[in-house]
This record gives structure tokens, sequence and C-alpha cells, in this order.
């Protein structure tokens, strides 16, 4: 997903930091990729809108990333 390309960020310079930190806390979530295997993987909000409107930082960056690829 090209985050920058979807969202409205001050410092576009700054999103490869925060890509790489997005990915480590996907590499550290135990519960929110056994949510993402288990309940979203289906395609469980296709055709739904989820908006997440609160400053983002990795760990909520990584859900709405999980919610986008479930098809929200």
């Amino acid at each position: 997903m090209d985050v920058a390309a979807r969202s409205s960020i001050a410092d576009p310079t700054r999103a490869p930091e925060g890509e790489q930190r997005i990915r480590w806390v996907a590499r550290h979530s135990p519960v929110l990729n056994r949510l993402a295997r288990e309940r979203l993987s289906d395609g469980a909000l296709r055709g739904r809108r989820v908006a997440v409107v609160v400053h983002l930082e990795a760990k909520t960056a990584y859900l709405a990333t999980l919610l986008a690829d479930a098809g929200a």
C-alpha cells in the first residue's frame, strides 16, 4: 500500500520512516495479526467505509492497514 498516495502528511520525506515503524509493529503484534487471520482475511469489510480519525502512530497505522486489506 502506498501510504503517501492515500494520505495527507506534513512532511512526506518522513514517510519511509513511518512505513518502517508500521512494518515493525506488524512483526510484533500477535493480537492484531491473529484478528487479521481469523476475522479480516476473507474481506469481511469489503464495501464498508472505515474512518480512523486520530493521530496515527505506528500501531494505529498498522490497524488501519489491516482494515484496508480486509476490504474497508
